[in-house]
């Protein structure tokens, strides 16, 4: 009977409450079921690698996140990036089908800086997105292995992400889940100027179980809680400002380091985004790295209002353009050419102080 019944809880995603249950009708119970209540129990077990799942088979398990895990594998038509969907991200089935669909939407696009070839369906009761794989690592591996990079040098990859956040909007998409882990790089050994954007509308489904989450991430948040623009974390309508709110924050990544408010915990990072202004570019970037044009650029697009944000991607695009490629000198600093020229004097006059001429 024990055994049926934990089966049948399994079936019914209802295995926490059966703790609870047993927890509050006998003393002494084992203290994993206090945990379990809690903390959730995993209920699926993940392919390995030479599995087959449907027509798919794995070569290689690539990561996982809050909603899903991530394989590498291959069908008929050559070798795919699929994502199977937890099944605590599927419960609700509203926010479910709201995220089919808008992947079924995005399949319509065909451009450069959005996955090919996507679809999603439903195989032995998981559901998976499945995609073109392409090579590349993700911006936040990158940024992980190399520290904050300058914007001469994140110029170009910022650009293509707004052109990809684009093309959406202009089908009346919202990406929903822009982050650095959602931003694949594509041969990033040769620069870092193609991208393609992956888990585009993942903002729509919700959690129905900590199972599996770090502590510090149990929240069902509408999108990453350091990305997320404030009107999402309140439950509100949202359209491309929201994205365009979760570019500045991936900008003030890029040249800083770290998210904007992402010290702390879920709850820390929420609030910072609901009520306080995220702390000045440049005293936490490099020094030199951010002239005030690009100060100003990403304060607007991390405005608490949207209507204080750019409106559309190319704009913000154009005024990235015109950013200069770093903060203009101090007028107590020595430049370049001054400092070459005095090293030249230095070594030519060996026995002068350089300083006097």
């Amino acid at each position: 009977f024990a055994r049926a019944l934990v089966a049948r809880c399994a079936a019914m995603q209802a295995l926490e409450a059966l703790c609870d249950a047993v927890v509050t009708a006998r003393e002494g119970v084992d203290e994993r079921l206090t945990h379990g209540g809690t903390q959730g129990f995993a209920t699926t077990t993940e392919p390995a690698e030479g599995d087959a799942f449907g027509p798919f088979r794995i070569d290689s398990r690539l990561g996982e996140g809050r909603l899903g895990v991530v394989f590498r594998g291959r069908d008929a038509g050559g070798e795919v990036r699929l994502k199977l969907l937890r099944p605590e991200a599927t419960t609700d089935q509203r926010a479910l089908h709201r995220f089919l669909t808008h992947n079924r939407l995005m399949a319509r696009i065909t451009r450069a800086g959005l996955p090919g070839w996507l679809s999603v369906g439903e195989i032995e009761g998981r559901h998976f997105v499945v995609h073109e794989f392409t090579e590349g690592e993700t911006l936040a591996e990158w940024l992980a292995r190399t520290g904050p990079l300058p914007l001469a040098e994140a110029r170009p990859m910022l650009a293509s992400i707004l052109e990809a956040l684009s093309e959406l909007h202009t089908h009346r998409l919202i990406h929903g889940a822009l982050h650095a882990g959602n931003v694949l790089l594509v041969s990033p050994g040769a620069g870092l100027r193609s991208v393609v954007l992956l888990d585009g509308g993942s903002d729509r489904l919700r959690l129905g179980s900590p199972v599996t989450l770090p502590q510090s991430d149990r929240l069902s948040t509408l999108a990453p809680a350091a990305f997320a623009a404030p009107e999402q974390l309140l439950g509100g309508p949202i359209d491309a400002r929201a994205d365009l709110y979760a570019f500045g924050a991936l900008v003030f990544q890029v040249i800083t380091g770290s998210a904007p408010f992402a010290e702390g915990s879920t709850a820390q990072t929420i609030l910072g985004h609901l009520t306080k202004e995220p702390p000045p570019l440049a005293r936490m970037a490099p020094h030199g790295w951010v002239s005030d044009p690009l100060e100003l650029l990403v304060r607007s697009l991390l405005a608490k209002d949207p209507r204080q944000r750019p409106a559309e991607a190319m704009d913000v695009a154009a005024a990235l353009d015109a950013v200069p490629q770093r903060a203009p000198l101090a007028s107590n600093l020595i430049s370049d050419e001054d400092l070459d020229a005095r090293i030249a004097d230095f070594f030519r006059y060996p026995d002068e102080d350089a300083t006097a001429r």
